[in-house]
């Protein structure tokens, strides 16, 4: 029993010595952060975006290597803004203008030092040596009319750029579908705004399920005479999407989906044009 408590006694050392260690490298690698030069912003601007830098890198247990500003250019991209904007009206139900978005973008080399997220991710999978590989990340902080800078997300630069946000989803109430259906019913939509060529222009940013008055047999009567299809069931969706077009964020467009018994759900129709979007 003694054995047993010293051994313990001394993973537990371990453990601590091992997240010790990784604090203080994180720490003095977030001094890498590189300000580099800007047309657009102030020494201020660049200090209080290392500021957030360090404070989210360090939340993350991130190492950083190396980490520099991608420039202005880069900074404008309508991929981040649009994010900013996306990001910003989850949180506040806000839609910020486009022109009063402010983004940087930083470049970062680092890897994940040991946290207890990645111990269990280490103990479940067998993927250890990519999980503490080092690679390259696109970090975005951004700001609204001129306020307060804000860390809005981490980029793997592997990963597909045109399309990295998460919508948000409310499966409202129904007796047809089980909040199951809805979300999966919700992510084949996603999915297929993601994909298709025709959806090209639109982003999904929240979704909620419009109710079981248009899942009725005589909406699924009309959408399979206007489809010529054989659907067995439908649904409406209420999404607020952002376009690329207007570049803005509209609200409560319209969205009817079907699917045939047990395949995925698909796009019938939709509206983009609702009155306060005109």
């Amino acid at each position: 029993m003694k054995k047993i408590i010293a051994i313990s006694a001394a993973a537990v050392c371990l453990i601590g010595g091992i997240f010790a260690i990784s604090a203080v490298s994180a720490h003095k690698s977030l001094d890498k952060i590189t300000k580099g030069e800007s047309a657009i912003y102030s020494d201020e601007d660049f200090d209080a975006v290392t500021d957030l830098l360090k404070e989210n890198m360090n939340g993350l247990f991130m190492d950083v290597k190396n980490c520099s500003y991608l420039g202005d250019s880069k900074s404008s991209e309508e991929f981040y803004k649009r994010e900013a904007m996306m990001t910003h009206f989850k949180n506040t139900r806000e839609i910020a203008a486009y022109d009063d978005i402010e983004c940087m973008t930083y470049q970062i080399q680092g890897r994940y030092s040991v946290n207890p997220r990645l111990l269990y991710a280490v103990m479940t999978t067998e993927g250890i040596s990519e999980i503490f590989k080092t690679k390259e990340y696109t970090c975005l902080c951004a700001r609204i009319n001129n306020e307060n800078w804000d860390f809005v997300s981490l980029f793997g630069n592997d990963e597909d750029y045109h399309y990295s946000f998460a919508y948000k989803l409310n499966s409202g109430d129904s007796k047809k579908y089980d909040s199951r259906d809805i979300t999966f019913a919700i992510d084949d939509l996603a999915n297929e705004v993601l994909e298709n060529e025709e959806y090209k222009n639109y982003c999904v940013v929240y979704v909620k399920y419009a109710g079981d008055e248009f899942a009725s047999k005589e909406v699924l009567n009309e959408l399979n005479n206007e489809s010529g299809k054989n659907y067995t069931d439908c649904m409406k969706i209420y999404a607020d999407v952002y376009s690329s077009e207007n570049k803005t964020i509209l609200t409560d467009t319209e969205w009817y989906i079907a699917r045939k018994g047990d395949k995925n759900w698909e796009i019938i129709k939709y509206d983009t044009s609702a009155d306060n979007n005109k």
